[in-house]
């Protein structure tokens, strides 16, 4: 097996694999809305090492969602009865 097809880099989010040419595994880019979804495309710069701040502040964006909604939910405190 070569090296490019051992390497697997993680999701931003939740650590599974993920193709390198993907920025979040298909389960968490699922939980990105749709209209950041467009946006996060919208302003990538393909073929390039550098993305725009756009790209940068709708990638941030996408993953503190699905960080949120991963997220344990806590459950409430009961009070004394």
């Amino acid at each position: 097996m070569s090296r490019a097809a051992a390497y697997r880099p993680k999701c931003r989010t939740c650590e599974r694999s993920r193709r390198p040419t993907d920025l979040m595994c298909p389960r968490c880019w699922a939980l990105v809305p749709e209209d950041l979804q467009r946006e996060i495309y919208r302003t990538v710069t393909r073929g390039s090492a550098r993305q725009s701040d756009a790209w940068t502040a709708a990638v941030e964006k996408a993953v503190a969602i699905v960080e949120a909604a991963l997220k344990p939910q806590s459950k409430p405190e009961e009070g004394p009865a």
